[in-house]
């Protein structure tokens, strides 16, 4: 085809992508980016991995690159046989803004299962 500048021809290409994402946000693949986990029990969810935190706007909040948090789950941020966040620990593996964040989620005890909501 005769490209002589791959790179300018791929930030355009990732651009439209991401315009068609901002201008048709019923798209399965605008969905898709915007997918996140609603928290059940946790135990689907890796905390590390899944974007299951929020911030403003729906932006995906990273967690922590803390050692041994790589395979935390949420549920191991709840108290054990409970349906309660541990504060204690939430506040000493996140920064105060992250932790408030997540214990504004609300943990209901009808839900069982983690689910990937759209």
């Amino acid at each position: 085809m005769g490209f002589r500048d791959l790179h300018s021809l791929n930030l355009a290409m990732i651009a439209k992508q991401g315009w068609n994402i901002m201008t048709q946000p019923h798209t399965l693949l605008a969905k898709l980016y915007k997918a996140r986990w609603s928290v059940g029990n946790g135990a689907s969810i890796k905390v590390m991995h899944e974007p299951w935190l929020r911030g403003a706007g729906g932006a995906w909040i990273p967690s922590p690159q803390d050692q041994g948090v790589h395979n935390l789950n949420v549920h191991d941020l709840m108290i054990p046989n409970r349906k309660v966040w541990d504060k204690e620990k939430i506040e000493s593996i996140f920064p105060m803004h992250i932790a408030n964040r997540i214990l504004e989620i609300p943990l209901f005890d009808m839900i069982e299962e983690d689910k990937l909501i759209w």
